[in-house]
């Protein structure tokens, strides 16, 4: 979200902003200044505000956020904007509001879809994802023995850690594209000729 933000007594009188939640249930951070003067942005993933805003199931939620700025004597202002919540295609609300895969236990596309410090990983012998423990590091092409040396929202495929991605709304490091693995799994970034 991207706010622009101007003053009577001038730009630099301005302090900053945060954004909450129009109930006074929840702040979601605050916001930063960008390149451009009297410009601010803050991004908020879905399940941050989800840990505000009560979801269920399938069904979409509009919840209004306020953006609240300050300048150096103290006076606020707020502008308030209205968004849609809703798990994407697929996926549905945990009992603690996490969005997740209807039939897995997370989904390793999504931040935050599992609980503390766990992350997503798909489990070979029940063959969906679960939450587990193991916090590897390796990123984009880096060897890896097993999935368990992999980040967040990667793989291990073919020795190498693959970003997990999605077809329809693809995001991959350069020179890889999104493809799906053989067996089902997902999607990886990769090439054609390592898929899977």
């Amino acid at each position: 979200m991207t706010a622009i933000v101007t003053d009577p007594d001038g730009i630099d009188d301005l302090i900053g902003g945060q954004l909450l939640h129009a109930d006074g249930s929840g702040t979601y951070g605050a916001f930063a200044t960008a390149a451009q003067e009297g410009a601010y942005q803050i991004s908020v993933p879905f399940n941050a505000v989800a840990d505000v805003v009560e979801l269920e199931g399938f069904t979409p939620l509009e919840a209004e956020l306020v953006a609240e700025f300050f300048d150096q004597a103290g006076n606020a202002v707020q502008a308030s904007v209205f968004v849609e919540l809703v798990c994407g295609s697929g996926l549905a609300c945990s009992n603690d509001n996490r969005c997740m895969a209807a039939d897995n236990e997370c989904s390793p596309l999504l931040d935050g879809s599992c609980p503390g410090e766990e992350r997503c990983n798909y489990n070979d012998s029940q063959h969906h994802y679960r939450c587990n423990n193991y916090l590897g590091t390796g990123t984009q092409g880096d060897d890896c023995p097993s999935t368990l040396e992999c980040a967040d929202g990667f793989a291990c495929r073919f020795g190498s850690c693959a970003q997990w991605c999605d077809l329809d709304a693809p995001v991959c490091p350069s020179g890889t594209m999104c493809i799906p693995t053989p067996s089902g799994q997902g999607e990886i970034c990769g090439n054609e000729g390592n898929c899977g």
